[in-house]
């Protein structure tokens, strides 16, 4: 893991993952296929509170993705964290993490398989790591 300075946060990454910007992200972050599905790791921008934007997403996700469900969800002063599952392409189940902190929105994403629990391990020690402009440290779990 290497530590990555973005626009406006800092978060330890892999750093074998390719790292590339898109016209919605600040940085997405891939790493090797499992089940033809790259574990990911974007950083966006998100505009009013962590709490409202959270549940917009989830709002969004109940809609959009097939058998979502929420695995966790826990609150912050200024954060908002969720761990969620839904059902992928051919039926594959997708798990993914989002924090939501001052802005940013950090959503990691893998296949739910036993070959990417260290995929796992990557995603709790970048959610950890992920500190904003203000320096403050985003407290998920």
């Amino acid at each position: 893991m290497i530590t990555y300075a973005g626009n406006g946060f800092r978060m330890a990454v892999p750093c074998r993952w390719s790292r590339l910007a898109t016209d919605q992200h600040l940085a997405v972050f891939l790493g090797s296929a499992v089940d033809g599905v790259r574990p990911s790791m974007t950083i966006s921008r998100y505009r009013g509170s962590a709490i409202d934007a959270a549940r917009r997403a989830r709002e969004d996700h109940a809609d959009r993705f097939e058998g979502h469900e929420v695995l966790h969800e826990s609150a912050g002063r200024d954060s908002f964290y969720r761990r969620y599952a839904w059902a992928g392409r051919d039926g594959l189940r997708i798990i993914q993490h989002q924090l939501f902190a001052a802005g940013l929105v950090l959503t990691c994403s893998r296949v739910d398989s036993a070959s990417t629990a260290s995929d796992e391990r990557v995603f709790v020690a970048a959610i950890r790591s992920l500190r904003v402009q203000s320096g403050q440290r985003t407290n998920s779990e």
